[in-house]
């Protein structure tokens, strides 16, 4: 019996182990993919469905000119130094879009870190957890989120094709691009990030 409890104890140690193991290796992960990544984030002054409308014609008229800023950098720290000089364009030009729209809501652009949960999108799919982020905050900023990424420009990709071929040119690596890109892989790992992300946040 003495015996038998000392293997279960053991077994339940080692299954233990296993566990936090895993969620290293799944942190580090997704660090890995964060320090290749500049994601996008707009969030809307309410739920309202003006205020959602204006938050999608905030998010493509900056993506209108994001994109032509990350196919002229060539890294992800170029991209950061162009965000930070743009910063004041970018916010005029959130606030122009919503003047044309009848809309007097201010907006606060910022650069920083963020920690996002997992998104999935129609070609990719990527872990919750810290990120350097261009949040875009428009009037009051509580209504629902639109989050994606500005580097490189997964979002604005039209097929898998094309989503790995500037996730490669951004230097993920082949184990990288099928972390985010096939479901076998991200299902179950990044439901373990989404519930550390929720304790990082608890922690804070």
């Amino acid at each position: 019996m003495f015996f038998m409890r000392k293997k279960l104890i053991l077994t339940g140690l080692a299954l233990v182990l296993a566990a936090l193991l895993g969620c290293t290796g799944l942190l580090i992960q997704q660090r890995a993919l964060a320090d290749k990544l500049i994601r996008f984030h707009v969030v809307a002054d309410s739920d309202a469905e003006a205020d959602q409308s204006n938050k999608l014609a905030v998010r493509d008229a900056l993506l209108d000119t994001l994109a032509p800023m990350a196919k002229r950098t060539q890294t992800r720290a170029e991209m950061l130094h162009v965000l930070r000089d743009s910063l004041p364009q970018l916010k005029a030009q959130a606030e122009q879009t919503l003047r044309r729209l009848g809309c007097a809501d201010a907006v606060e652009v910022t650069l920083g870190r963020e920690i996002y949960p997992t998104r999935v999108y129609d070609t990719f799919s990527l872990p919750a957890g810290p990120y350097t982020s261009l949040q875009v905050r428009i009037g009051s900023a509580r209504g629902h989120n639109w989050w994606c990424v500005c580097f490189p420009t997964l979002c604005q990709s039209a097929c898998a094709e094309d989503l790995e071929a500037v996730a490669a040119g951004a230097g993920f690596t082949n184990k990288e691009i099928r972390l985010i890109t096939e479901a076998d892989h991200y299902e179950i790992r990044f439901k373990v990030l989404e519930w550390l992300a929720k304790l990082r946040r608890a922690a804070v």
